[in-house]
């Protein structure tokens, strides 16, 4: 026998499309009278510095609102990601109860290749990230000269300036 385990029915948040429509009205609004004074703020700079400031309110306003919005859509969040391990959970009994009678060797199998696929996914991302980092990085310096060669070649220089005297 299997047991399933069923969250309660609450009520679904609004979507978030309904919400874009609402206020793309107002968006276009807001935009076309941006525009305008944007066009005619070069000529005087308080109304240049009076609409940054408004469009910086403006700004502070809309995160402030996006911020309420997403803390009071964090229990739908957290439902929804609780429903897919939910739904996670009862696939792999699922899958223990159908592979009861068979053999071990075969569901060894089995779960031996989805960890493969796993590893082989991480070795593929450090590859990468190691190519980005190459990428990154400057090109190696010349290796400094030495000291011996310089005074050598100095030695060689003044030699042929006093044979030219």
């Amino acid at each position: 026998m299997t047991t399933k385990l069923v969250l309660e029915d609450k009520k679904k948040p609004p979507s978030k499309l309904s919400h874009a429509v609402r206020d793309t009205p107002a968006n276009a609004a807001l935009g076309k009278l941006h525009k305008e004074i944007r066009e005619t703020e070069q000529d005087n700079v308080g109304v240049e510095s009076a609409h940054k400031s408004e469009e910086a309110a403006e700004t502070g306003v809309r995160l402030a609102r996006e911020g309420y919005r997403s803390h009071k859509l964090k229990p739908y969040r957290k439902a929804a990601q609780a429903e897919q391990k939910l739904e996670k959970a009862n696939v792999n009994a699922l899958f223990q109860k159908s592979s009861a009678g068979k053999s071990p060797a075969y569901q060894q199998s089995v779960f031996t290749l989805a960890a493969e696929t796993d590893h082989q996914k991480g070795i593929r991302r450090r590859q990468a990230r190691r190519k980005h980092r190459q990428h990154r990085k400057r090109p190696p310096a010349r290796p400094p000269r030495r000291s011996r060669e310089r005074s050598s070649k100095r030695a060689r220089l003044s030699c042929a300036k006093k044979r030219a005297f």
